[in-house]
């Protein structure tokens, strides 16, 4: 027997716990994930007519740590299935490369949002 394959070698009582376990903390991250919006959106109806920019900007940024964080449990996910070394390589180097692309457009989109809005408060200086 090779040493990765005994590397891999996990019973399923283990494999199963785990399943299990990051079903249950991705549940406990929704219930705080809801609360959380919950929460935003009751401050952002008051500030929503002075300052809809940077309460846009918030939510995509809140956006994009969300999708990461779920991104990651997928791959927890999908790690308790590896059943070798190379399917556990697979899994991360996908996992990264999708990363560093979502990483490179939510940059790129709060960067343009940060622009509109420093343009914006350019102008209504320019207006006082």
């Amino acid at each position: 027997m090779a040493m990765s394959e005994r590397l891999f070698d996990v019973p399923s009582e283990f494999r199963e716990m785990a399943e299990k376990g990051i079903k249950q903390t991705l549940k406990s991250y929704e219930t705080l994930h809801g609360l959380v919006e919950q929460t935003a959106d009751r401050f952002a109806g008051p500030a929503e007519g002075l300052r809809g920019e940077l309460i846009d900007f918030n939510k995509a940024a809140f956006s994009a740590t969300d999708e990461g964080i779920r991104a990651s449990f997928a791959l927890a996910a999908e790690l308790t299935k590896a059943e070798s070394l190379q399917d556990v390589i697979t899994l991360q180097t996908r996992y990264v490369q999708s990363q560093m692309q979502r990483f490179s457009d939510v940059t790129g989109e709060l960067g343009a949002m940060a622009g509109r809005m420093a343009e914006g408060a350019d102008k209504k200086t320019e207006e006082e």
